[in-house]
């Protein structure tokens, strides 16, 4: 099967799209930052929901600019990858607050060690993809460290987060 090639045009719309949508990320982070003062986890799911939709969105840009008509789409490529990049740092921060907060509460909610796993393996995999050459220069030692301070308070919250209950024998 031959792969269909794509315009600038198609690709220009697809990348302003998701600017749109980085822009969503960026307020649903700064609510979830305000809620979870309150311990409430709500704008935090959603603002990983958003982070999920971001990152298949990303990915079919991604094969877009793979199948485009010519290679005069080098601006539009830096600013797809600076786009990812700026999200992928926003992520870490907003994960690192959030996860601080978390990690003072006492209590919390059943099911949230499943909750915590899965978001241990999206920052493992965030931090992969921060090692991409493109991405060489941009990411600081500051941003290392704080990736990996919230990688290592989520296993701490992992610890002592209750699992969902299971009845088999």
């Amino acid at each position: 099967m031959v792969a269909r090639s794509y315009s600038r045009r198609e690709i220009e719309t697809l990348v302003h799209a998701l600017d749109h949508h980085a822009d969503e990320l960026r307020h649903l982070a700064d609510q979830a930052e305000a809620e979870s003062l309150l311990k409430s986890y709500n704008k935090y799911n959603k603002f990983r929901v958003k982070v999920r939709e971001f990152d298949t969105f990303a990915l079919i840009i991604n094969d877009r600019f793979e199948n485009a008509e010519r290679a005069a789409n080098a601006d539009l490529r830096e600013h797809f990858e600076d786009q990812q990049f700026q999200i992928l740092n926003d992520m870490v921060e907003a994960s690192v607050m959030f996860l601080k907060i978390l990690s003072e509460l006492q209590d919390l909610p059943l099911g949230a060690k499943h909750v915590f796993l899965t978001e241990l393996q999206r920052l493992q995999r965030t931090e992969q993809r921060l090692a991409d050459p493109r991405y060489e220069g941009q990411f600081t030692e500051e941003q290392k460290k704080r990736l990996s301070v919230a990688q290592d308070i989520l296993k701490e919250i992992i610890e002592r987060a209750p699992n969902l209950l299971t009845f088999a024998a």
